[in-house]
């Protein structure tokens, strides 16, 4: 199957006019739909998985618990990626977009670990994979719910628009892009001065976009249960990384390359559906339902060995 034949067609979701808005003040916004119990449930059960086969994306924590899981299955969850990237296109305004990085963090009760030093993704993308341009954007959705004492990102309102170097480690380890105390890139915290700060707090299965260059933090998980959170980055496909010299590519479950089930093209890119053969144009079906709050925690610190 060619891949032109594998890869799914979407309409374009426009983003709502006070979203767009928001994401382009802020450089962050809540979207206007939550995940499903369905698409949640889906969430759950990749992080068991990742667990119980101990995939080598399984990131810990300062204390040896389990922080994050990394790697895009092709064909996951479809209702909930299909969602998502039609509103990847509009933001990015591109033709195509694929998953570039997929992961689920976990933040578990501490009250030292888990704290997260002021620091801006595309540092990494660019340093670490060569990612050319800072057209991609970041969808995270709340799998449990976030408050204002359980660790939640803190974004820094309208960073993005704020030119900044980043200081950065001298460390080749693919980890040193997830490692707390080694993080390769991060930001002085006195450049936030008086810029406002915002924490990404909600209920379960609610949606925020990100911009690639927004300032972001957080602290320590002192409530009793874990904080759940999943991320996905969709990146332009004329965006591509190119390795940066004297540099090792990070693992694929970590960065991804467009492949096959991996790419949403935008349906009236190809002007009808005979184009494409058989391939399905997917429609946009909006969402809006919740998972009970007293779901049992995803996973234990126990569960990871």
């Amino acid at each position: 199957m060619s891949m032109m034949m594998a890869t799914k067609l979407v309409k374009p979701f426009p983003v709502p006019s006070r979203v767009q808005e928001v994401h382009d003040r802020h450089g962050w916004a809540k979207m206007e739909f939550k995940a499903s119990e369905e698409e949640l449930a889906q969430i759950d059960k990749y992080v068991v998985d990742r667990v119980a086969t101990e995939h080598p994306g399984n990131v810990v924590d300062d204390e040896g618990r389990l922080r994050a899981v990394h790697g895009y299955d092709q064909g996951w969850n479809p209702s909930l990626m299909n969602r998502l990237a039609s509103r990847a296109l509009s933001f990015l305004d591109c033709d195509s977009v694929y998953v570039y990085q997929f992961r689920v963090n976990i933040k578990t009760p501490s009250k030292t670990a888990g704290s997260w030093s002021l620091h801006r993704d595309f540092d990494f993308w660019h340093g670490m994979d060569g990612m050319p341009t800072t057209n991609a954007i970041a969808f995270h959705i709340l799998v449990s719910e976030h408050t204002n004492t359980n660790g939640p990102v803190i974004f820094v309102d309208g960073s993005h628009r704020v030119e900044v170097e980043a200081d950065a480690k001298d460390s080749k380890d693919w980890k040193s892009g997830f490692g707390e105390s080694t993080l390769k890139y991060t930001l002085p915290e006195e450049l936030i001065g008086e810029q406002p700060c915002t924490p990404m707090t909600g209920s379960v299965g609610t949606v925020a976009s990100m911009d690639p260059l927004t300032w972001h933090y957080s602290s320590p998980n002192t409530e009793s249960n874990n904080r759940v959170l999943f991320s996905v980055i969709f990146n332009d496909i004329t965006n591509l990384p190119v390795q940066p010299e004297g540099t090792s590519p990070r693992p694929h479950y970590i960065v991804s390359q467009p492949a096959e089930r991996n790419i949403w093209k935008r349906a009236s890119a190809f002007g009808s559906q005979s184009a494409v053969g058989k391939t399905n144009i997917l429609e946009d079906q909006r969402v809006n339902c919740l998972r009970p709050l007293t779901s049992p925690a995803m996973v234990q610190p126990s569960q990871y060995a």
